[in-house]
């Protein structure tokens, strides 16, 4: 029965392998901070990234648990949001939950909800790190059984299931017990691979990167500079071992635990290293070591740990806001500028915003409303812009700061040349230079400027004339254009050309003059057409000029008798 079912597999993974085309991007192929640390709780995000994104870092990692009984959206989608803002990378590990003094084994069954929930986060680059589980060669941390078989084909369905839904997804093996040996509880890790790789051929080939467990044995207390199994360099043994199974000595590698226990904790210990000493250690693990080009990212365990029987390998102190020596010790140490691949993505919500015509030599600033539909957030410090490509002249407002589906408006400022003719404006965001997202194509129609003739009337005045009238036009309620000093002679003005509009509209003119209730008249604007404006006639009772009737009128106009007198004569 057992070769039967390694045949079946064999023969599942030469289907799949030939027809999956992975679509992760290998971290290593730009610029790459390793440093990370193992968090056990959401809010010690800020203190993470301040540790790891330190002294000339950024974007360091952060291992992470979920357990399928914690499978709360809002919660980890607020966390992940958090981490983008704080510019962490998540590397999550997959977890089940306990089950009397053990950790239960997944279930096939349980792959498809993991696959929803997990699909259902906007994630923080573009790579979603998963881990499938941790130390299965512990039988705590499996059900109370070591079973090398049951979890390959764990792996494998879970690695299919995932990768179905999205290549995005970066799929790691849970990390080894390295210096475990074979006992009722434990399996020796060599013997526990070999195992694996009989039972599912190919299953480690199918991996996107190696985790590892590379902790400083025996008894977290070994030498930085050891080699070896079981050592911070035992990651180099394990995927040499994994070469006999078609696995590439160039794989990518996550150390997702590793440190060395120190004296102090709940209860200090008489015996052993001070924080100080465990400082030096990653100091020197980091120079050297770790420092080898296969590793992506280094996060050891862990950061905030306060009860046994994880006191002594806590960066933080019991019971205080603290932390050990070591935490400074790594924040000083210098690191890269990350530049992780993030998904940036674009909507415009309005699509009109731009007209279909124009006026000639006119201004015109119009708001473009685009959402963010990706993974980054957007700001013109890190090289976003709305991109504008056509032949007229512009300007665009900076973006401030745009987090993933959030709506921003940006202002375009368009200016039109003196000659008709159709012009091209094309909308797009961009990141450094490269158009990402949806593209609007606009043609717009640049047309001669379309005119008014004003026709006015004054209370009951014989003339109606004067150069001290101002046209207002509305649309929607807001105020496009002033038009100053407008002279009228014997109730009628001169045709006057209209830049700064938008033609084939209706506008809302409204007629001033000083002392005078205003008059308003609709208009419909065309080009190489004059509209003539007709208003109702106007009369002289606005005497504290505000634009209304009201009792303060009749009280400044008997103030001023002799200007009331002068604008109510009909003469």
């Amino acid at each position: 029965m057992k070769i039967l079912t390694s045949v079946v597999f064999a023969l599942l993974f030469l289907l799949t392998a030939s027809t999956t085309v992975g679509a992760v991007v290998d971290p290593r192929t730009a610029a790459n901070n390793i440093h990370g640390i193992h968090v056990i709780d959401e809010n010690d995000l800020d203190d993470a990234s301040k540790l790891v994104n330190s002294s000339g870092g950024e974007w360091g990692y952060v291992t992470i648990v979920i357990r399928e009984d914690d499978q709360n959206l809002d919660k980890w989608q607020k966390t992940f949001d958090r981490m983008r803002e704080l510019h962490l990378i998540p590397l999550v590990r997959l977890a089940t939950k306990p089950e009397g003094n053990s950790w239960a084994k997944p279930t096939k069954e349980s792959a498809d909800d993991w696959v929803k929930f997990l699909s259902s986060l906007n994630w923080v680059v573009e790579n979603r790190y998963v881990i499938l589980f941790n130390e299965p060669n512990h039988a705590k941390e499996w059900g109370n059984e070591l079973d090398p078989e049951g979890y390959a084909r764990i792996l494998y369905f879970f690695h299919q299931k995932l990768k179905e839904e999205s290549d995005d997804f970066f799929i790691l093996p849970a990390g080894f017990d390295a210096a475990a040996p074979n006992s009722s509880g434990t399996m020796e890790i060599s013997l526990y691979l070999a195992r694996m790789a009989k039972s599912v051929p190919g299953v480690f080939t199918l991996l996107d990167g190696w985790a590892s467990h590379a902790y400083p044995n025996p008894g977290f207390s070994g030498s930085p500079q050891g080699i070896g199994k079981g050592t911070i360099s035992g990651f180099s043994w394990e995927v040499s071992f994994l070469g006999r199974y078609g696995v590439s000595n160039n794989i990518p590698i996550f150390i997702t635990e590793t440190g060395w226990v120190h004296k102090e904790g709940k209860v200090d210990k008489v015996l052993g290293y001070d924080s100080e000493d465990v400082g030096n250690f990653f100091k020197q693990a980091y120079t050297s070591v770790w420092r080898d080009p296969r590793i992506v990212a280094v996060t050891p365990f862990v950061l905030s740990y306060q009860d046994v029987p994880f006191d002594q390998f806590s960066w933080k102190k019991y019971n205080s806001n603290e932390y050990h020596s070591q935490y400074q010790v790594v924040q000083a140490i210098l690191k890269k500028n990350g530049q992780p691949q993030q998904i940036h993505d674009s909507q415009f919500i309005d699509t009109e915003s731009l007209p279909e015509k124009l006026v000639t030599g006119s201004s015109y600033s119009f708001q473009i409303i685009v959402k963010n539909t990706g993974q980054s957030i957007w700001a013109d410090e890190d090289g976003f812009s709305l991109g504008v490509d056509g032949d007229l002249a512009y300007d665009v407002e900076k973006i401030v700061k745009v987090r993933p589906f959030e709506d921003v408006r940006i202002m375009l400022n368009i200016k039109t040349p003196e000659e008709k003719g159709l012009r091209i404006v094309d909308l797009q965001m961009m990141h450094d230079g490269k158009p990402f997202g949806e593209r609007i194509e606009n043609q717009i129609d640049v047309v001669a400027p379309p005119s008014i003739i004003v026709r006015a009337k004054l209370w009951f005045k014989k003339k109606t004339e004067g150069d001290d009238f101002r046209i207002l036009l509305y649309r929607d309620n807001k105020v496009e254009k002033e038009i100053v000093d407008v002279s009228i002679v014997d109730g009628e003005s001169k045709t006057i050309e209209l830049r700064d509009v938008i033609p084939d509209r209706a506008y809302r003119f409204v007629i001033l003059k000083p002392f005078y209730l205003p008059r308003q008249e609709q208009g419909y604007l065309s080009e190489n057409i004059i509209t003539v404006l007709s208003f109702e006639r106007m009369l002289p009772v606005d005497f504290n000029k505000d634009g209304s009737f009201s009792v303060g009128d009749i009280l400044e106009g008997l103030r001023h008798p002799l200007q009331t007198f002068s604008l109510l004569a009909p003469i």
